[in-house]
């Protein structure tokens, strides 16, 4: 896990997170713990702490994911980041499993991919 250099390190990271459709999933899950395990990955990839916030920044370095709940079986996120000076989105990435409905498991998979996208150039 190298050190991103996409982010100046003399600057702090802004997280926010948004989920939709959390109420299709079995077992319910929280879109607060949902948004804190994308988090969790994300930081882990960029070897940073990033600060929660509400909204996205008009200014500064920042990292905005967007988590959908399609159905009890199918899921997607996308992210956008700021970063010395650049707004930079990656595309969406969707998960779908077929033999059962999405777990933690499956949603920490999808946040692995997604963070991992974040670092690629």
């Amino acid at each position: 896990m190298a050190k991103s250099p996409l982010f100046d390190p003399a600057s702090p990271v802004t997280y926010s997170c948004a989920v939709s459709g959390a109420e299709k999933l079995r077992p319910r899950l929280d879109p607060a713990a949902v948004c804190n395990l994308f988090k969790r990955q994300i930081e882990a990839e960029i070897a940073r702490q990033t600060r929660a916030a509400p909204a996205f920044p008009a200014r500064g370095q920042a990292i905005r994911v967007a988590v959908r709940i399609v159905g009890p079986r199918e899921a997607s996120a996308s992210a956008e980041f700021r970063a010395r000076g650049k707004l930079i989105k990656r595309p969406e990435i969707t998960l779908d499993v077929m033999d059962k409905s999405l777990g933690m498991r499956d949603l920490e998979s999808l946040a692995s991919q997604l963070s991992r996208s974040i670092t690629q150039p």
